[in-house]
């Protein structure tokens, strides 16, 4: 079994999340221990996947700021989800949008993406993500067209 490559970022955001709850620290104190309780588990689930694998290398070497973008937010939705999408590294952190959007989430994943696509990034590095063959490519940001879904 492979180990993941969570490394300082890892480590960082959990003790800055375990340190805003000891804070009382902003009105999303719910929000920070439900990250606590699953990032633990989110590591343990993807800890020989190859993707995540990969991610997680560009990650560490890549953010800055915001490390609970991908430990968090972009683990928790790959746990949820198995549709291919793509994901944008800088080094304030990660965004990640599916590559079919339903007609409901059109407008704001739409209004994203373009906003993604024109704030002329030098440090913005855009991949696009096959789970079903457990790849992920760089692409250009201006390349990427959303797919909808009925």
């Amino acid at each position: 079994m492979t180990v993941l490559p969570f490394g300082t970022l890892y480590t960082h955001t959990l003790t800055t999340y375990r340190e805003n709850i000891a804070l009382n620290h902003g009105i999303s104190v719910d929000d920070f221990r439900f990250a606590v309780d699953q990032m633990p588990r989110l590591r343990a689930q993807f800890d020989d996947n190859p993707l995540v694998q990969r991610m997680a290398r560009i990650a560490e070497r890549t953010i800055r700021h915001y490390g609970g973008d991908f430990y968090f937010h972009d683990l928790f939705w790959l746990s949820t989800h198995l549709e291919d999408f793509y994901w944008f590294v800088r080094p304030n952190g990660t965004h990640l949008i599916p590559a079919a959007v339903s007609r409901e989430d059109w407008d704001r994943k739409h209004a994203v993406l373009q906003a993604i696509q024109h704030q002329g990034y030098d440090s913005l590095a855009c991949y696009y993500a096959d789970r079903g063959r457990q790849t992920l490519r760089a692409i250009k940001p201006e390349a990427i067209v959303l797919r909808r879904t009925a």
